[in-house]
């Protein structure tokens, strides 16, 4: 294609679509512009081609299949779209279960160090065997002796 202004014309002016003022704009201007020319030139020879070829039937069978086919492709697209977000829901079950599973454990050993806490601050001199460390006895031994002298003053 051209890089002239009346290329984009010559479509409509074959097709007889032109309004009349561009249609003879378009007609003076021909003779002048060999582009245009061939292009117009091309666009007979095509539809002079495409003429000379008989259409092509389909059998009545094919056309009832091709009708099918195109009823099945809508429901086809629905289902592959259905699979692929029961995949991403199921990804995410996975994932948020795994997360509460990992949580629940992290939690479970942060309740026995409160716990062993809470029984070191109330008798900080007992050997209760939840305090398994004697860093964590002598730190709630100085907690419960700075909170007593926190109270006297």
């Amino acid at each position: 294609m051209s890089n002239c202004q009346y290329a984009k014309l010559l479509n409509a002016y074959y097709d007889g679509e032109l309004p009349l003022e561009q249609r003879q704009a378009l007609e003076q201007h021909l003779p002048a512009c060999a582009s245009c020319t061939t292009e117009l030139n091309e666009l007979q020879s095509l539809s002079r081609v495409l003429k000379l070829h008989e259409r092509q039937h389909l059998a009545s069978e094919a056309l009832d299949r091709l009708h099918a086919l195109v009823h099945e492709v809508p429901e086809q697209s629905v289902v592959r779209f259905v699979w692929r977000v029961a995949a991403v829901a199921a990804s995410i079950l996975f994932v948020g279960v795994t997360w509460l599973q990992v949580g629940s454990a992290q939690a479970d050993t942060t309740a026995d160090r409160v716990q062993s806490w809470e029984a070191a601050v109330r008798d900080p001199s007992s050997d209760s065997p939840s305090v398994n460390e004697s860093s964590d006895a002598q730190l709630a031994s100085y907690i419960v002796s700075d909170f007593h002298s926190e109270q006297r003053q």
